[in-house]
């Protein structure tokens, strides 16, 4: 063979080793988010609309969201089946916590393919604290249940309730029938449905935001049944109807204790 032949020969065999290398090669998985500032300032409270895109040689099996804030737990947020071929695109619409304090937080990306590559990608959020003026209600008014009145209250709704009447998922507050003696005021409340509370007598009713009231519900340990109350006592609450929890500062201003007849009350001001 000539060294011309050869040499023909050896680049013949280097382009078919090329051309291999080259289909061998694929894609690789991809996943882009905007905004793509990898760090951001927000204000609690704040749209995040962030745009995900995923593209990859292969069909993408699974995408999730989660969030981490400074209590350090991944908690998910949205984790779905994809059966979109081998790309991927949503509007997600991310509406961060409002909070009395400012915090940080991290929102993880994930996407995973048939083959179990997977692509991740996060942003972090310097998230500044909000203060968000509460709806108040005054004048609410509870009665004993020897009384014949609305001894039971829907906060939901803003109204007093029959606890004999309602249905109990209605009854977020209920007094306490004093066992002793039910012709008197027990000064105790408890839920029919759930509801949590916490006595918090130092608790700034005046000065209450949504984001304090809920923060104030968190910083203590919450019972079923509150006791002891007395004009001027603070009360947070929390109800969970629907899978939707809320917060309520509720605040006595007058205990009515009828020594003659049966026409004991409370009455108290919310805030939420």
């Amino acid at each position: 063979m000539s060294k011309l032949q050869i040499i023909v020969l050896a680049c013949i065999l280097g382009l078919t080793t090329l051309f291999s290398c080259k289909k061998d090669v694929q894609d690789p998985l991809l996943l882009s988010v905007n905004p793509d500032y990898l760090v951001m300032d927000v204000t609690g409270g704040t749209n995040l609309a962030l745009t995900i895109n995923a593209s990859g040689p292969k069909n993408l099996q699974r995408f999730r969201i989660q969030v981490q804030d400074n209590s350090n737990i991944k908690t998910t947020i949205l984790d779905s089946t994809l059966e979109w071929g081998s790309k991927f695109s949503l509007l997600y619409n991310y509406t961060v916590p409002a909070r009395s304090a400012n915090y940080s937080m991290v929102i993880y990306l994930f996407v995973l393919d048939s083959d179990g590559n997977t692509a991740e990608t996060s942003r972090t959020l310097n998230v500044a604290a909000t203060s968000t003026t509460p709806t108040e209600k005054t004048g609410m008014k509870i009665a004993t249940l020897h009384s014949g009145n609305a001894d039971a209250f829907d906060l939901l709704n803003q109204q007093a309730v029959m606890s004999a009447l309602v249905d109990a998922g209605l009854q977020d507050i209920l007094d306490v029938p004093n066992t002793s003696d039910a012709a008197t005021i027990s000064h105790s409340w408890k839920s029919n449905n759930s509801a949590k509370f916490l006595a918090f007598d130092a608790f700034n009713y005046g000065n209450a935001t949504k984001e304090t009231i809920e923060g104030a519900f968190n910083s203590g340990a919450a019972v079923s049944q509150v006791n002891s109350l007395a004009v001027g006592s603070v009360v947070i609450v929390q109800t969970n109807r629907g899978g939707v929890k809320r917060y309520y500062a509720i605040q006595i201003t007058a205990i009515n204790e009828d020594t003659v007849g049966d026409n004991d009350f409370y009455l108290f001001s919310m805030k939420y």
